[in-house]
């Protein structure tokens, strides 16, 4: 394995990683090992193809990745317009 050094890492975002770290009881450098393959494994293959169903499913997973919020979104149209002479 080889060796990172984290150097050029500006103070603040080496404290965020320090603190998300220490969130999660790991080493600095175990979290940024998982953090950087979160961020290659959803990077795009550059000229890969995917079938329909493969690109689905990764995006699903994506999507899912993401936390839920406490509140839905009011999109209906009639509510956005609403008052506006339609």
């Amino acid at each position: 394995m080889a060796t990172l050094l984290l150097d050029n890492v500006p103070d603040n975002l080496l404290n965020a990683l320090e603190k998300l770290a220490a969130l999660e009881h790991l080493p600095v450098a175990e979290k940024t090992v998982q953090l950087l393959q979160q961020t290659v494994g959803q990077s795009p293959s550059i000229g890969r193809a995917v079938s329909a169903e493969s690109w689905e499913t990764e995006l699903r997973t994506w999507a899912a990745s993401h936390k839920t919020l406490p509140s839905v979104a009011d999109d209906d149209r009639e509510s956005i317009y609403a008052g506006r002479g339609e």
